[in-house]
C-alpha cells in the first residue's frame, strides 16, 4: 500500500452527432480502474489529457469593474497517438463536457468535485493529439430577447 494518493481531473464528455445520437466519453489526467459502487462500475478511465487547459470567464466590460459579462472560451488536448480517440471527429456537432477533480480515495463521480460544466464548441484531431475547444454556456443567453419590428 503506498503512502500517497494520486489526484487527478476527470472529463465526461457526452457528444452530439447529427440526429441527435450522443456517446460518452472518459478521460483523465491519470488513468484509473472505478470501483464497484462507482458510476460507471468497474471502468478503466484512459489516461489521455495531455493538457488540462483552460477554461475562463470575463466578468467585466473593459477595464471597468462593471458591464456585462462576455462569453468565454476555453481548450483541453487529448492524446491520440493510437487512434483511439478519432471517433472523436465524428462529434464535432457539440455537446457538453464536466470536468471533476479528486483522487484516489474518493468515489468517482460522486465524492469529486465538479470544476466546470460547458458546451463543446469544436473537435480538431489530427494523427497524434485531438483538441477540443470550448464555449461557456452563457453564450446560450446571446440572443436578441427581442426580434419583431415595429
Amino acid at each position: 500500500m503506498s503512502d500517497y494518493t494520486v489526484s487527478r481531473f476527470v472529463f465526461h464528455y457526452t457528444l452530439q452527432v447529427a440526429g441527435g445520437v450522443s456517446q460518452t466519453y472518459y478521460v483523465t489526467t491519470h488513468g484509473f480502474r472505478t470501483k464497484a459502487t462507482d458510476t460507471p462500475a468497474n471502468f478503466y478511465i484512459e489516461e489521455r489529457v495531455e493538457s488540462a487547459g483552460s477554461v475562463k470567464r470575463g466578468l467585466f466590460s473593459g477595464a471597468r469593474a462593471a458591464g456585462a459579462s462576455s462569453p468565454s472560451y476555453g481548450v483541453t488536448t487529448l492524446v491520440n497517438t493510437d487512434g483511439g480517440l478519432d471517433d472523436f471527429v465524428k462529434y464535432a456537432a457539440g455537446g457538453y463536457v464536466t470536468c471533476y477533480y479528486g483522487d484516489d480515495t474518493m468515489s468517482f463521480p460522486n465524492d469529486y468535485a465538479v470544476v466546470y460544466t460547458t458546451k463543446v464548441f469544436s473537435v480538431v484531431a489530427d494523427f497524434e493529439k485531438v483538441t477540443v475547444r470550448y464555449q461557456d454556456r452563457i453564450s446560450d443567453l446571446d440572443k436578441p430577447v427581442v426580434t419583431a419590428m415595429y
